[in-house]
């Protein structure tokens, strides 16, 4: 997938971010087994977690932000 590209080469993580207003520190993002969208990997009191990546909001710098935002507009949300 292209996306999971861009994010391999241009996105800079870990980066933090929120899951359901909880503060996460979001390690990278790719395509899950068997998912046909991202997911963020995310971690939090030393626990990882799939999470898909429009469910995650990132506090990441402009580059990364404008691959979020470009995903977005793909997905149609």
């Amino acid at each position: 997938m292209g996306f999971e590209n861009a994010f391999d080469e241009d996105a800079s993580f870990p980066c933090s971010g929120t899951v359901i207003g909880e503060a996460v520190r979001v390690l990278s993002v790719s395509r899950g087994d068997n998912r046909h969208e991202l997911v963020a990997t995310c971690q939090r009191h030393n626990r990882r977690y799939d999470i898909a990546l429009l469910d995650v909001d990132l506090d990441a710098d402009p580059r990364t932000s404008r691959l979020i935002a470009a995903y977005r507009r793909w997905i149609g949300t």
